[in-house]
This record gives structure tokens, C-alpha cells and sequence, in this order.
């Protein structure tokens, strides 16, 4: 069966969030997820600057597209 065709793709994730993202939210999320989006990077190899700075531009780009 062709991806387009599977309605599974887009299920969602089991224990995954599901509200649409507002500048609210965002920042509530920044706050609440950027220690352990950092610690994820750090486990993965990267730097502390490297790695805080990597989780500011991902929350920066993403309410870029609010």
C-alpha cells in the first residue's frame, strides 16, 4: 500500500500532545521542555552552548510560523 494511502501515517502518537501550538503554549512548552531537551542533546554529544542554543532556535523558529 502506497504512504499516501495509509490512513495510519498521520495517526497520531500514542502519549504525544495533540493542541494546535499558540505563542501561549509555546512558551509554557519552551519553559517546561527546554532542561530536558537540552539533556537529550548533551546524551547525544553535543555541548551545553551548542545544545541550549539548538533548543532557543527550535523554539524560536517555531513561533516564526504561528
Amino acid at each position: 500500500m502506497d504512504r499516501m494511502e495509509d490512513d495510519t501515517a498521520s495517526a497520531p502518537v500514542p502519549g504525544t500532545r495533540h493542541q494546535a501550538a499558540t505563542s501561549e503554549n509555546v512558551g509554557t512548552s519552551y519553559q517546561e521542555d527546554r532542561p530536558y531537551l537540552i539533556r537529550f542533546l548533551l546524551r547525544h554529544g553535543a555541548e551545553y552552548p551548542e545544545a541550549e542554543d539548538a533548543v532557543h532556535s527550535a523554539f524560536v523558529e517555531l513561533t516564526r510560523q504561528l
